[in-house]
């Protein structure tokens, strides 16, 4: 797997979600909105779904149990606030799908 990408000061993200896992580290104490935007970086459409794990390697198919999170085109999860980095792996069924990542406010308390 390639070096991780990291958030920080970042508010907004896009990253393209390929068949080999990624790995992204979300900030703690901050809450992040995660949409499949339903088109490649070409803007012509990808709905291929893409797989979300905080765990391990994603096998991208339908099994269940295995910590992952699939997400089709067009929606969106939210994560977070933790109380330390999250680390997210994404991968998709095939294409190269772009997702969004929007971070909210950081949440000192």
């Amino acid at each position: 797997m390639a070096n991780p990408k990291e958030i920080r000061d970042e508010p907004i993200n896009t990253f393209q979600a390929g068949g080999t896992a990624e790995l992204v580290v979300l900030q703690d104490n901050r809450e992040y909105t995660i949409t499949h935007l339903g088109i490649n970086s070409s803007f012509t459409s990808d709905t291929n779904v893409i797989f979300l794990s905080t765990k391990h390697d994603i096998v991208p198919d339908g099994a269940t149990g295995s910590n992952k999170f699939p997400l089709p085109a067009g929606l969106s999860i939210v994560l977070g606030p933790e109380n330390g980095p999250i680390s997210l792996q994404y991968r998709a069924t095939g294409g190269g799908p772009l997702f969004g990542i929007l971070a909210g406010n950081l949440n000192e308390d």
